[in-house]
């Protein structure tokens, strides 16, 4: 039984992240811009094989410059915002080629990259309360309100050790 919220999840470098993330997504979506229209530029010259290195390079510049513009907003915000929600789901899938594990939590109605270790504690059913930057999503603190003692972890099953 628990008095008061359980604090799951403390980041206190959160704006060194965003800083970080402005300064290598920002640069990125304008040299991929510039690749993309150079191709497209020699695709109305006449040359039609520019127009797929085109549009492989202006997806790439979309997802950098949403990250990169996210990031700038956030540090031109007022701050972190507060978001209380009931948990749905949490699961976690490789990123870069598989190397680099992500952790997600789906509460209320928005998805958080979260630590490991509070991918596990967090049940489908838990009433969480998360400080988060409004744009990214950053997470910067993370408290348990209240845990639903109708779900029962599984016993044993995928992801589990058995006993």
């Amino acid at each position: 039984m628990t008095t008061g919220p359980e604090e799951l999840e403390v980041r206190t470098n959160t704006h060194r992240t965003l800083v970080r993330m402005a300064v290598l997504y920002v640069p990125l979506a304008f040299v991929c811009t510039a690749v993309a229209l150079y191709s497209f530029s020699h695709f109305l010259g006449g040359a039609t094989g520019a127009i797929v290195p085109a549009l492989f390079v202006s997806l790439f510049a979309f997802a950098f410059a949403v990250e990169g513009l996210a990031a700038a907003r956030d540090l031109r915000s007022a701050g972190p915002v507060t978001s209380r929600g009931m948990v749905r789901r949490t699961w976690s899938r490789g990123g870069l080629l598989w190397f680099f594990r992500s952790h997600y939590m789906f509460a209320g109605d928005t998805v958080y990259t979260v630590e490991p270790l509070t991918s596990v504690t967090v049940r489908a059913g838990d009433t969480v309360e998360v400080d988060h930057w409004p744009h990214t999503k950053t997470v910067v603190e993370l408290r348990l309100l209240h845990r639903d003692q109708a779900v029962e972890p599984p016993r044993s099953g995928r992801g589990f050790l058995r006993r």
